[in-house]
């Protein structure tokens, strides 16, 4: 699921944001990322896209780039739905659910996005006809992040809400999860672009606003 977070037209089109970019305006909007130790925010924005990135390598020497071809070899369903699940200014490509493993796309949505891709002036994302690989791997890495022997960084690090003597409530920064996520797509696609952009130029062509 993801959130579109508006980036001024004229930016897109003088130069592709870079990851790091993208991985900011993912962060940006996440309430738990804003109790962070702001020394600490940009450090977590470039190990979550590294996390993503390693756990990219690892799995293509061990199941290859497809990810078509992944997803059966970890267990994982695929399915493709005529629903739309998106509301408001979320709108949800794809889906994955524990149990059991499934990976659902969005049919709808996907296809608007391929129709506005190719409508795009982005010189470096028309070799992207089909989206459904993006989104089908980005879903892997939560499959993934998910059932890790040990939880991954973008997992694992939490921030405290609240404090009372030796006890503390605390929770986990889903953004840098989605950011990982991103990374893993690129990586294992070898795309030239960031998977978020996609968003981005799909707000851009509809004249949509946050």
């Amino acid at each position: 699921m993801s959130k579109v977070t508006h980036i001024p037209g004229p930016a897109l089109q003088r130069q592709l944001p870079t990851a790091r970019t993208l991985g900011d305006s993912l962060v940006s909007d996440d309430a738990m990322f804003q109790r962070a130790p702001p020394a600490m925010r940009s450090a977590l924005v470039d190990a979550a896209l590294s996390e993503g990135r390693a756990c990219a390598e690892s799995i293509s020497l061990d199941l290859g780039t497809d990810p078509w071809a992944i997803a059966p070899q970890l267990g994982v369903a695929v399915v493709e739905s005529d629903e739309d699940a998106g509301f408001g200014t979320v709108v949800v490509f794809a889906a994955y659910t524990e149990r059991p493993p499934t990976i659902t796309l969005y049919r709808g949505a996907i296809e608007r996005a391929n129709k506005q891709l190719t409508a795009s002036r982005e010189r470096n994302m028309r070799n992207v006809e089909d989206c459904r690989p993006v989104f089908l791997a980005h879903e892997l890495y939560h499959h993934l992040a998910r059932n890790a022997p040990s939880p991954p960084f973008s997992r694992a690090y939490r921030v405290t809400l609240l404090q009372l003597g030796g006890w503390r409530w605390t929770s986990r920064i889903a953004s840098l999860e989605e950011i990982a996520a991103g990374a893993f797509a690129q990586a294992l696609l070898g795309l030239e672009f960031y998977p978020r952009l996609i968003e981005l130029i799909c707000l851009q062509q509809d004249g949509g606003e946050q």
